[in-house]
């Protein structure tokens, strides 16, 4: 069994990443190559508010969902993908089609998939074949909700989908780290952890992974130390943010933001965080299947989302982690308690928060959540028949697929 590719390899799976990468691009550019810019392009407009030495909003084509403050207009989602865009922005101006960078940050983390799968088979975690791992690839790529959000601008997707990737690089290189121990890996790990925590606060729910890897395989003062400053200066940083906006560390804009109408009476009744919420949101991750009909794109799908296992049925595999043999060696055991550790903590908090993400397909909220769920997946589907993967990863492309063209025509 191959771990990873040999040089007979190469060439193919060379060709199935351009192939990926070509997709998001077509999908991007809505089949026509004309690349649309979102009205709601905030990060784009925050890269330059950055250029021009302001902290707030300058002339934005659309006001949606900012916060306002002192008359001023302020995103209140982490600023973090500014560090890929404001290069952009500075190059190509403004109005550069944000579907367009986010399409290329999307495939950025497909690419980091296929390589956090090899580093598994090197750990033992997993022992997957090649097909295997390019099917895993695939089925993230477009038979996820991830498809969706990385062909389309606004900042509510783009956020996400560079968290996202931030977070598949910060496990890349932890998984390098419990390798080989050197501080290289555990620097650049930290840092894109860091990227993606401060850019969609969901993922700090991925820490008590990182610190236990990082101590596994025997406690170092001086690694550790390393993490916990580059934490506090991203979370001292952040803190400054905060301040010099609104006037205290703890205010991210998020409680005075303009919500939409459709969500604006829950949370004036309710607040932002309240267990109210937890039966809507659990019918609409979990147990909202789309029906069928006769007509384009052939199912019903709801824009308040739809069940995770509906639009992404490979991942009906992870109750196959309930049997022993996945639980018998230690660093096993371990990732899995803490990934689903970070995966509870992630959705109790999604399911009692107010709003479920509309517009979207599927439920947009939980790929905060697939990064560890594919490393579950990854560990779960090595002694699975080649043939189930195919038929749960093919019915994911065909639904996620048609759900994600109807709705870019929307």
């Amino acid at each position: 069994m191959n771990t990873v590719p040999g040089k007979n390899n190469i060439a193919i799976v060379f060709s199935i990443f351009s192939l990926i990468l070509f997709i998001y691009i077509f999908t991007a550019g809505r089949f026509k190559f004309i690349f649309p810019t979102h009205s709601a392009n905030y990060f784009s407009h925050l890269s330059y508010s950055f250029l021009m030495g302001r902290l707030y909003l300058v002339n934005p084509t659309w006001t949606s969902d900012l916060s306002i403050w002192h008359d001023k207009k302020y995103v209140y989602w982490g600023p973090t993908p500014v560090l890929f865009i404001l290069p952009l922005v500075a190059l190509f101006g403004v109005n550069l089609s944000d579907a367009l960078y986010t399409s290329a940050a999307g495939f950025l983390s497909v690419f980091f998939v296929y390589l956090i799968l090899n580093e598994l088979n090197k750990l033992n975690i997993s022992r997957l074949s090649e097909i295997k791992k390019i099917l895993i690839c695939l089925f993230f790529a477009f038979g996820t909700v991830h498809y969706y959000l990385s062909v389309n601008g606004g900042i509510w997707f783009t956020s996400q989908i560079f968290s996202t990737m931030y977070a598949f690089v910060a496990i890349f290189f932890l998984l390098r780290y419990l390798t080989y121990q050197n501080l290289s890996n555990l620097l650049l790990s930290s840092i894109f952890f860091n990227l993606a925590a401060f850019g969609r606060n969901t993922f700090i729910f991925y820490l008590p992974l990182f610190i236990i890897l990082i101590v596994y395989k025997r406690f170092n003062l001086k690694h550790l130390v390393l993490f916990s400053l580059i934490l506090f200066i991203f979370l001292s940083a952040n803190f400054l943010y905060n301040f010099l906006r609104f006037g205290s560390i703890f205010e991210t804009g998020h409680s005075i933001h303009q919500v939409a109408l459709k969500f604006a009476a829950d949370k004036a009744s309710y607040g932002t965080i309240n267990p109210i919420y937890i039966p809507k949101n659990f019918k609409y991750m979990f147990l909202n299947f789309a029906q069928p009909t006769d007509k384009f794109p052939f199912f019903k799908f709801d824009q308040d989302g739809n069940s995770i296992f509906f639009t992404s049925s490979l991942f009906l595999l992870l109750f196959l982690l309930i049997k022993k043999q996945f639980w018998k060696e230690k660093l096993c055991k371990i990732l899995n308690i803490f990934c689903l550790i970070g995966i509870f903590g992630s959705i109790t908090f999604l399911l009692n928060y107010f709003s479920t993400g509309w517009i979207q397909l599927g439920y947009r909220y939980l790929l905060d959540v697939i990064p560890l769920m594919l490393l579950l997946i990854a560990e779960v589907v090595s002694g699975v028949p080649i043939f189930i993967i195919l038929l749960l990863t093919a019915l994911s492309i065909i639904v996620t697929s048609l759900g994600t063209v109807w709705l870019i025509f929307q």
